[in-house]
């Protein structure tokens, strides 16, 4: 290790990283109950919280492979990394590593039974659509109305109004 002090903020950096990532199975967990829950203004404010997430990961990274680099460890992967630091800083790495992996683990999971749920509420609403006008049927007629078979349901518009 080049620079101690450099480590250690790249250390510290990454055990707040580590903290992000548990708290993103949070968010992935109350974006689930929020598709769950048919709620429209729930489903929304999921959606702002994880494109705001999604962000803060990016800033993350980079801020990440900075350090990386600053604490003299390149592109190295952080395994490679675990086996060149000396032995007290290794069970250290090896925690905060294996932390960073759970809580990835727990947002892959909770994020495919979101879409599959996703998917599984397109596929009936697109089973309530005539399939003759589901992919070229017009939203609203040329008047502005809604279609016939569209008239029992609010839009999207309808419901934020």
């Amino acid at each position: 290790m080049e620079n101690l002090t450099t480590y250690q903020q790249y250390f510290s950096f990454m055990s707040e990283y580590a903290g992000f990532l548990e708290a993103m199975v949070d968010t992935e967990k109350e974006k689930l109950d929020a598709l769950l829950s048919n709620q429209l203004k729930r489903i929304e404010h999921s959606v702002s919280c994880q494109q705001a997430v999604s962000m803060q990961i990016e800033n993350y990274e980079k801020r990440r492979l900075q350090l990386q680099k600053q604490a003299g460890f390149g592109d190295i992967t952080f395994h490679e990394m675990i086996e060149r630091v000396d032995p007290e800083e290794q069970e250290k790495l090896k925690e905060i590593f294996g932390r960073m992996r759970k809580a990835a683990e727990e947002v892959k999971f909770l994020n495919e039974k979101s879409m599959k749920l996703v998917k599984a509420n397109m596929q009936v609403l697109n089973s309530s659509v005539p399939s003759d006008l589901q992919a070229n049927g017009p939203g609203y007629t040329q008047d502005g109305m809604q279609p016939e078979w569209n008239q029992s349901s609010k839009t999207l518009f309808e419901t934020k109004i």
